[in-house]
Protein backbone atom coordinates (compact mmCIF):
# COMPACT_ATOMS: atom_id res chain seq x y z
CA UNK A 1 0.00 0.00 0.00
CA UNK A 2 2.60 2.57 0.95
CA UNK A 3 5.25 1.04 -1.12
CA UNK A 4 3.58 1.43 -4.41
CA UNK A 5 3.95 4.79 -6.11
CA UNK A 6 1.76 5.79 -8.99
CA UNK A 7 3.54 6.61 -12.08
CA UNK A 8 3.06 9.82 -13.91
CA UNK A 9 2.02 7.92 -16.94
CA UNK A 10 -0.81 6.29 -15.19
CA UNK A 11 -2.10 9.62 -13.75
CA UNK A 12 -4.60 7.83 -11.61
CA UNK A 13 -4.55 7.11 -7.92
CA UNK A 14 -6.37 4.26 -6.45
CA UNK A 15 -9.18 4.79 -4.02
CA UNK A 16 -7.14 3.34 -1.17
CA UNK A 17 -4.27 5.68 -1.93
CA UNK A 18 -6.63 8.66 -1.90
CA UNK A 19 -8.18 7.53 1.38
CA UNK A 20 -4.73 7.01 2.88
CA UNK A 21 -3.70 10.51 1.83
CA UNK A 22 -6.92 11.93 3.30
CA UNK A 23 -6.38 9.96 6.54
CA UNK A 24 -2.83 11.28 6.83
CA UNK A 25 -4.06 14.84 6.29
CA UNK A 26 -6.87 14.39 8.85
CA UNK A 27 -4.43 12.82 11.32
CA UNK A 28 -2.01 15.75 10.83
CA UNK A 29 -4.80 18.28 11.34
CA UNK A 30 -6.03 16.34 14.41
CA UNK A 31 -2.54 16.27 15.97
CA UNK A 32 -2.12 19.94 15.22
CA UNK A 33 -5.56 20.71 16.75
CA UNK A 34 -4.70 18.61 19.82
CA UNK A 35 -1.41 20.49 20.20
CA UNK A 36 -3.24 23.85 19.94
CA UNK A 37 -5.90 22.69 22.42
CA UNK A 38 -3.27 21.55 24.97
CA UNK A 39 -1.38 24.84 24.65
CA UNK A 40 -4.60 26.79 24.98
CA UNK A 41 -5.54 24.74 28.07
CA UNK A 42 -2.14 25.42 29.68
CA UNK A 43 -2.39 29.14 28.89
CA UNK A 44 -5.93 29.26 30.26
CA UNK A 45 -4.84 27.42 33.41
CA UNK A 46 -1.90 29.80 33.90
CA UNK A 47 -4.09 32.84 33.23
CA UNK A 48 -6.76 31.48 35.58
CA UNK A 49 -4.20 31.06 38.39
CA UNK A 50 -2.91 34.61 37.80
CA UNK A 51 -6.47 35.94 37.89
CA UNK A 52 -7.15 34.03 41.10
CA UNK A 53 -4.00 35.52 42.70
CA UNK A 54 -5.06 38.98 41.53
CA UNK A 55 -8.58 38.46 42.92
CA UNK A 56 -7.16 37.25 46.24
CA UNK A 57 -4.87 40.27 46.45
CA UNK A 58 -7.81 42.57 45.57
CA UNK A 59 -9.99 40.91 48.21
CA UNK A 60 -7.24 41.37 50.83
CA UNK A 61 -6.76 45.01 49.81
CA UNK A 62 -10.51 45.62 49.93
CA UNK A 63 -10.64 44.00 53.38
CA UNK A 64 -7.90 46.37 54.55
CA UNK A 65 -9.74 49.37 53.12
CA UNK A 66 -12.97 48.26 54.82
CA UNK A 67 -11.14 47.88 58.15
CA UNK A 68 -9.58 51.35 57.82
CA UNK A 69 -12.98 52.81 56.91
CA UNK A 70 -14.56 51.09 59.93
CA UNK A 71 -11.89 52.50 62.26
CA UNK A 72 -12.33 55.96 60.73
CA UNK A 73 -16.08 55.72 61.21
CA UNK A 74 -15.58 54.80 64.89
CA UNK A 75 -13.17 57.71 65.29
CA UNK A 76 -15.62 60.08 63.61
CA UNK A 77 -18.42 58.83 65.86
CA UNK A 78 -16.27 59.47 68.96
CA UNK A 79 -15.30 62.91 67.64
CA UNK A 80 -18.96 63.68 66.99
CA UNK A 81 -19.89 62.69 70.56
CA UNK A 82 -17.08 64.81 72.00
CA UNK A 83 -17.92 67.73 69.74
CA UNK A 84 -21.60 67.44 70.68
CA UNK A 85 -20.62 67.47 74.36
CA UNK A 86 -18.46 70.56 73.86
CA UNK A 87 -21.21 72.22 71.85
CA UNK A 88 -23.72 71.52 74.62
CA UNK A 89 -21.31 72.90 77.22
CA UNK A 90 -20.65 76.03 75.17
CA UNK A 91 -24.36 76.46 74.50
CA UNK A 92 -25.06 76.27 78.23
CA UNK A 93 -22.27 78.75 78.99
CA UNK A 94 -23.56 81.06 76.26
CA UNK A 95 -27.11 80.80 77.63
CA UNK A 96 -25.86 81.58 81.15
CA UNK A 97 -23.81 84.51 79.86
CA UNK A 98 -26.84 85.94 78.06
CA UNK A 99 -28.89 85.43 81.19
CA UNK A 100 -26.20 87.06 83.32
CA UNK A 101 -25.92 90.01 80.92
CA UNK A 102 -29.67 90.46 81.13
CA UNK A 103 -29.46 90.53 84.92
CA UNK A 104 -27.47 93.64 85.71
CA UNK A 105 -27.55 95.36 89.06
CA UNK A 106 -29.55 98.54 89.29
CA UNK A 107 -28.41 100.55 92.28
CA UNK A 108 -30.62 103.05 94.05
CA UNK A 109 -29.13 105.40 96.58
CA UNK A 110 -31.35 106.80 99.29
CA UNK A 111 -30.48 109.66 101.63
CA UNK A 112 -32.62 109.37 104.68
CA UNK A 113 -36.21 108.94 103.53
CA UNK A 114 -35.53 110.36 100.05
CA UNK A 115 -35.08 107.70 97.35
CA UNK A 116 -32.75 108.03 94.35
CA UNK A 117 -35.38 109.31 91.91
CA UNK A 118 -36.38 112.06 94.36
CA UNK A 119 -32.71 113.00 94.90
CA UNK A 120 -32.18 113.37 91.13
CA UNK A 121 -34.94 115.99 90.95
CA UNK A 122 -33.62 118.18 93.81
CA UNK A 123 -30.85 120.68 93.07
CA UNK A 124 -29.89 121.43 96.67
CA UNK A 125 -30.63 119.71 99.93
CA UNK A 126 -30.85 121.56 103.23
CA UNK A 127 -29.55 119.33 105.98
CA UNK A 128 -29.03 119.94 109.69
CA UNK A 129 -25.32 119.14 110.13
CA UNK A 130 -25.80 117.80 113.64
CA UNK A 131 -28.34 115.25 112.50
CA UNK A 132 -27.50 111.63 111.66
CA UNK A 133 -28.27 110.94 108.05
CA UNK A 134 -29.23 107.48 106.75
CA UNK A 135 -27.49 106.50 103.51
CA UNK A 136 -28.78 103.37 101.74
CA UNK A 137 -27.61 101.59 98.57
CA UNK A 138 -30.15 99.11 97.21
CA UNK A 139 -29.86 96.78 94.20
CA UNK A 140 -33.15 96.92 92.31
CA UNK A 141 -31.76 95.04 89.29
CA UNK A 142 -31.72 91.33 88.49
CA UNK A 143 -27.93 90.89 88.47
CA UNK A 144 -25.79 90.18 91.51
CA UNK A 145 -24.34 92.96 93.58
CA UNK A 146 -21.53 92.52 96.05
CA UNK A 147 -23.11 91.98 99.47
CA UNK A 148 -20.46 94.10 101.17
CA UNK A 149 -21.86 97.08 99.24
CA UNK A 150 -25.49 96.13 99.80
CA UNK A 151 -25.84 97.30 103.36
CA UNK A 152 -27.56 100.11 105.21
CA UNK A 153 -24.98 102.74 106.24
CA UNK A 154 -25.62 105.64 108.59
CA UNK A 155 -23.22 108.55 108.60
CA UNK A 156 -23.24 111.92 110.18
CA UNK A 157 -22.68 114.71 107.71
CA UNK A 158 -19.71 115.85 109.76
CA UNK A 159 -17.90 112.56 109.01
CA UNK A 160 -18.71 112.82 105.30
CA UNK A 161 -17.49 116.42 105.03
CA UNK A 162 -14.47 115.87 107.23
CA UNK A 163 -15.69 118.32 109.91
CA UNK A 164 -15.47 117.53 113.61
Amino acid sequence: MWGRQPTLAQGKLSLIEILNAVNVAVLTVSVLALYIAVRSYRDTTRTSLEQQRTLDASRDALGSVVEVARKQQELLARNLEETQGLFNLQSEQYRRELEREGKKPLLEIALGAMKGRELEKIETINIDLAQNLGFTVTNLGLGPFDKAHHQHHSFTLERICGQS
